[in-house]
């Protein structure tokens, strides 16, 4: 995936993220942010995990 690929697909979960953030409560939200959080994380792993 390229850095312009990253970009995008970066910009398309925030988007997607402030839609849901209008759509629930705050318990759920914090929830949902988490687990895009994990799921980013093993998207895009820490340059230093990938030099290893």
């Amino acid at each position: 995936m390229t850095e312009q690929d990253q970009k995008q697909l970066g910009k398309t979960l925030w988007a997607i993220a402030d839609q849901l953030h209008g759509a629930m409560n705050a318990d759920d939200f914090r929830m949902f942010k988490t687990h895009k959080k994990g799921l980013m994380q093993q998207l895009f792993p820490a340059l230093d995990e990938t030099s290893a």
